[in-house]
């Protein structure tokens, strides 16, 4: 992957390569969810009354979601690569921080469902 040298287009790869690979897998699961989530919408909107065929898929594609969080969390705790005067890096640091604060035992639903 990178050198470890920042560039302008990524000031992620100046951390870690590990770190920004799975970084990229944690956000290329979280566009997966959205657009399967999409889709079931647009399932359910068009009257496609077998619009819970997308269930199982959001169900893996959460649990995906899931695994890639905590795999970058779980480097950034072991490597110590977490900590970063770039402001992008915080940002994401922050965004992960809020879902799993959010977060109950099954994941933001649950939070939500608990509020009301």
């Amino acid at each position: 992957m990178g050198t470890g040298t920042a560039t302008a287009r990524s000031p992620i790869i100046a951390s870690c390569d590990t770190r920004h690979r799975l970084l990229l897998e944690f956000t290329e699961a979280v566009h997966e969810l959205g657009l399967l989530h999409d889709q079931q919408v647009t399932a359910l909107v068009n009257g496609d009354e077998e619009f819970n065929r997308f269930d199982i898929l959001l169900h893996v594609a959460n649990d995906r979601k899931q695994l890639a969080k905590y795999a970058y969390m779980a480097h950034v705790a072991a490597h110590g690569c977490g900590a970063s005067n770039d402001p992008d890096v915080a940002k994401v640091d922050d965004l992960i921080k809020a879902v799993k604060d959010a977060s109950g035992p099954h994941g933001p639903y649950d939070a939500k469902v608990k509020k009301k």
